[in-house]
């Protein structure tokens, strides 16, 4: 978005020592605001403002968040040069009652299926080309928590000289009417859109984040965020679509934000499992995925382990160290009930009814090995039994396929559903002809 406004501007409560002064904004360098004067604070000229008020020449309201003194001319023509690094429009409150923020994430397109419209002509056709935009209903528009998340379609005209492109970028759009915040409201975006990347099994790169306001005015804000994650090889390949999961998204909002307040650590693996898994080798994704079904599990089936992460992991790493069949003996005497994850992965697919069977071959010998893998590469000991090479891919891959599954089950899908969606994935079939472990 581009801006060129003219008006006076303020500090809050000072409107009568206004100045006169210009905003030009555009997407690449932010905002600068130049006034023909001084902005004073105690005597002082300012050298920041969390807010700063101005009025266009036409009356637009302006709030101006976050801005700095970059320059100044002491002598006449006195000049001030303030870098601003957000401007809401329609506005003198910086902090509205109901909180609205809109994230373009790359990949939405293709987890939404949507046909997005793309035309190309010339403007110098001696035919004049008619285009007709029919925008549909938002793709998705659900309830999160007292607000509302929405998927929203952004028509794009873009001229150049004698040509023209017309096409569309989707966003999403979270608004929130008793937000404490800005940083809560883009934290709860975030847990979406991490939602989105998990169900597309892909990850979403946020390209520009902004604040438009509530009368859709508009709201520019200049703050990027750094593509994390490596991008698949097929842009448009995805896990699961909207079609898939529409039916109960709004449910699975709700419970993911609740896995996220309740269980952060968890969350976050899950999304790091989701963006770098292409950029991780076997064996880390091995002990992430077996440390994700633990967590999981025992989020699921509490009180059967010390209720505290770092207590738990101290329990852990002390039965790790003495031998397996010992083990019994050292957490009865800890006082804790222990549940180990060859149990773990056991009851999670005894939870899908059999479901993913198939796909991990042999249940007890898959969370053997998984259980040895994951022991050898944390405490080593006896390498018999630990899945190397291809073999520590091919588990990979099926400790992938569980975790979603269990996560959907988490999330309020029935177990044939969540058994049903995993198979949407090529690799379910392909994970069912390929061994375990080196016979």
């Amino acid at each position: 978005m581009n801006l060129d406004l003219h008006g006076h501007f303020w500090l809050p409560a000072h409107e009568a020592e206004r100045v006169r002064g210009r905003l030009t904004w555009n997407a690449a360098s932010g905002g600068e605001l130049t006034l023909e004067g001084f902005l004073w604070h105690d005597g002082s000229p300012s050298k920041s403002a969390d807010l700063l008020c101005g009025r266009g020449l036409d009356g637009t309201p302006l709030a101006l968040v976050r801005s700095f003194l970059r320059r100044f001319q002491s002598s006449a023509p006195l000049t001030q040069h303030w870098r601003v690094n957000g401007a809401f429009l329609g506005t003198f409150d910086a902090e509205p009652s109901t909180h609205v923020l809109a994230t373009e994430v790359d990949g939405l397109g293709a987890f939404t299926r949507t046909s997005g419209l793309a035309v190309q002509g010339s403007n110098g056709a001696r035919d004049p080309v008619h285009i007709t935009w029919s925008p549909a209903d938002p793709p998705l528009s659900l309830p999160a928590g007292e607000g509302r998340l929405k998927i929203v379609d952004e028509r794009q005209l873009d001229l150049d000289q004698d040509r023209f492109a017309v096409g569309h970028v989707q966003h999403l759009r979270l608004t929130m009417p008793q937000a404490d915040g800005w940083s809560q409201v883009a934290g709860r975006l975030g847990i979406a859109a991490g939602l989105l990347e998990l169900l597309a099994d892909r990850p979403m790169a946020v390209r520009r984040q902004w604040r438009p306001s509530e009368e859709e005015q508009g709201c520019i804000d200049h703050f990027f965020r750094p593509v994390v994650g490596s991008a698949p090889d097929d842009p448009d390949k995805v896990w699961l679509t909207l079609a898939h999961v529409e039916g109960r998204l709004g449910d699975a909002l709700r419970r993911w934000t609740e896995l996220a307040d309740a269980q952060r650590h968890l969350v976050s693996l899950i999304i790091e499992e989701v963006r770098l898994r292409r950029a991780t080798n076997s064996v880390d994704r091995i002990l992430r995925l077996t440390r994700i079904l633990e967590l999981l599990h025992r989020h699921r089936h509490p009180g059967a382990t010390p209720e505290d992460d770092d207590e738990a992991d101290k329990v852990n790493t002390a039965l790790g160290a003495v031998p397996e069949e010992l083990q019994g003996w050292l957490g009865d005497r800890l006082g804790v009930t222990i549940i180990r994850l060859r149990q773990r992965i056991r009851e999670t697919l005894a939870e899908l009814n059999g479901g993913l069977d198939a796909v991990v071959v042999e249940v007890d010998l898959f969370a053997r090995t998984a259980t040895k893998t994951r022991n050898w590469h944390t405490h080593y000991g006896d390498p018999k039994g630990v899945a190397t090479g291809e073999y520590a891919a091919y588990l990979a891959v099926r400790l992938w396929l569980v975790v979603r599954a269990a996560i959907l089950l988490e999330l309020g899908w029935p177990p044939s559903e969540a058994v049903e969606l995993v198979h949407c994935d090529p690799n379910a079939a392909w994970s069912a002809l390929k061994p375990i472990i080196a016979s």
